[in-house]
């Protein structure tokens, strides 16, 4: 990437180059694109954990699901043959932008360094890399067509905005991620509810069961499948592991001292740290209420500190969220909401939208049934100047997507407990 613009533009800053001297404005050339897409998908939480695809357009990936019996016996009559099923995955990416402001200082500074110019691009490439990449992680996670609420002030994240007041989170809204896809009526994704349970061991081999049988035969499926986990529940897998009086549990406990970090298995399967995967994710569901009858929440327990009730219309404008006993009665024991008894602001018949963290959460499936897809031919880096603010805004565009080939191979397991049990 030694010709690359974004570095032409860091010498603008620094008056080695004048914008005259640009050919072409900040359009990335067809290899600068391919350099920053490698980027964006070497920087992914999920890169060597999914079958991340570089693609250009709409784009179909093709599958077949062999089960039940094939062979037969060879007796010379013809056969009439067993089809297997296909199923096609179709990847429509949506657009998404990322942008890094930096002041004046940062890049004089780095303008001046005694680098060589294609490791000053590469810095700022991999900064923008890393950005977009996070978020497709989390919008991978946590995407919800409902459109989940958000402070303003997060929001837009530019020292605006209401600290309080909510908002639709349009750029979480474009797409059902995990959990959404997960939680959505007639889902394939197969759930088991832990129950709060903190053995991990039994909810990793429940979450295995619930896998078609097809699905778990052979060394080679088993080689393919992941077991995704938050942070936390990882740390607390490795914890119970180390109880166990055996070697594998002195391995478990000594690894990483002295040598490099060491991959965790369970049952043969590999365990996935997604640090961006939230211990207490956050959910989003709209509940067409019943006056004061109770209405079950898809969660249960939860937190009154972290649950926000909204208009399920919420869009653009910051609005106060209702007000737990004034206009709903929350019971976090049992996941229920319903309509205060009276002065609520909620009507009876009212849809309402909930936004509120749940237990941790737990995802099975095989590497090459889990998709992501970056087109390359989006692929854009250009610069904004604010003269007055001393600061030049790097935009990088691309479009992306995901998806599961068979959503049916996917198995999930929620409420987990975070917490290390005693004995194993």
């Amino acid at each position: 990437m030694s010709n690359s613009d974004i570095l032409a533009r860091v010498l603008v800053q620094k008056g080695v180059l004048t914008d005259a001297d640009l050919s072409g404005g900040a359009t990335l050339n067809a290899a600068q694109r391919e350099d920053l897409a490698d980027l964006t998908i070497a920087a992914f939480g999920l890169a060597e954990h999914a079958t991340v695809e570089k693609i250009y357009d709409t784009w179909d990936y093709d599958s077949i699901e062999l089960t039940g019996r094939y062979a037969e016996l060879d007796n010379g009559t013809e056969s009439a043959g067993r089809k297997p099923s296909s199923y096609k995955l179709t990847l429509d990416p949506v657009p998404l932008k990322t942008v890094l402001t930096l002041q004046d200082s940062f890049l004089r500074k780095l303008a001046t360094k005694p680098i060589p110019e294609e490791q000053k691009a590469k810095i700022l490439a991999e900064a923008q890399g890393i950005a977009m990449a996070n978020d497709i992680d989390r919008m991978i996670l946590y995407s919800n067509t409902l459109g989940p609420s958000i402070k303003e002030a997060d929001f837009l994240n530019n020292g605006s905005g209401h600290a309080t007041n909510r908002v639709k989170d349009t750029t979480f809204s474009e797409f059902n991620g995990l959990i959404a896809a997960a939680d959505a009526s007639g889902s394939a994704i197969l759930t088991h509810d832990a129950a709060s349970s903190s053995d991990l061991g039994l909810v990793l081999r429940e979450m295995y069961k619930n896998l078609p049988p097809a699905y778990r035969t052979g060394k080679a499926n088993k080689q393919d499948l992941r077991y995704y986990m938050p942070s936390d529940l990882y740390e607390n897998l490795k914890s119970q592991l180390q109880k166990r009086q055996t070697h594998y549990g002195d391995w478990v406990l000594t690894k990483g001292q002295g040598e490099s970090e060491e991959a965790i298995f369970f049952n043969g399967i590999l365990c996935v740290e997604l640090p961006l995967f939230d211990i207490n994710p956050y959910v989003v569901e709209h509940i067409t209420m019943n006056g004061t009858t109770a209405k079950n929440l898809k969660y249960k327990p939860i937190s009154a500190s972290t649950f926000y009730a909204n208009a399920a219309a919420l869009g653009s404008t910051a609005t106060a969220p209702y007000v737990d006993t004034t206009d709903y009665v929350l019971n976090t024991t049992n996941g229920t909401v319903a309509v205060a008894a009276s002065g609520s602001a909620i009507g009876n018949t009212d849809s309402v939208k909930y936004m509120y963290q749940t237990l941790p959460q737990i995802f099975l499936t095989k590497k090459s049934n889990f998709i992501i897809g970056v087109s390359v031919n989006d692929m854009l880096m250009e610069t904004e100047r604010h003269a007055n603010k001393g600061a030049t805004d790097f935009v990088t565009r691309t479009r992306y997507s995901y998806g599961f080939v068979k959503a049916g191979w996917v198995s999930r397991a929620i409420n987990v407990a975070d917490t290390v049990i005693a004995s194993y």
